[in-house]
């Protein structure tokens, strides 16, 4: 049996336990958890991950994105026959973030930060993709 005035530092770890349990199983905001802080947006999957975007040749679904300002993640699925990647640019070009190579059949979890609303351009670098029309629009809001 545990005294309570002898080792009252049991019951602080126990309770801290207890309350580390409880946070840990805590809810995730309805069926598949949050999407990561990207709200309200086309193509978001409902789960922990992020906003989920398909690849194929040459386009991605859905073409234009909804995001919040901050960190925007992608669940990016390639559903095509051969490799793409995404590129998220501002309006001036300039590449803000460029996700890894994505190989037929195969998904990748990408993220970048967006520093402020605006819309933003997406396209896949690989040679003649973005010229066969593999682009899309990200607007943040």
């Amino acid at each position: 049996m545990i005294e309570i005035g002898r080792r009252p530092w049991t019951w602080i770890v126990l309770v801290s336990l207890v309350v580390l349990g409880a946070v840990g199983c805590g809810g995730s905001g309805g069926p598949g958890g949050s999407t990561g802080g990207v709200g309200g947006s086309a193509g978001s999957t409902g789960s922990s991950h992020g906003i989920r975007v398909v690849m194929t040749e040459f386009k991605y679904s859905p073409s234009t994105i909804s995001a919040s300002a901050g960190t925007v993640t992608f669940d990016l699925v390639n559903q095509g026959r051969t490799a793409h990647d995404m590129v998220v640019a501002d309006s001036s070009g300039k590449v803000l973030g460029k996700s890894s190579l994505v190989g037929a059949g195969q998904e990748a979890e990408f993220s970048v930060q967006i520093p402020q609303p605006g819309t933003y351009q997406v396209y896949c670098d690989l040679p003649g993709h973005r010229e066969a029309g593999m682009t899309g629009t990200l607007d943040v809001g």
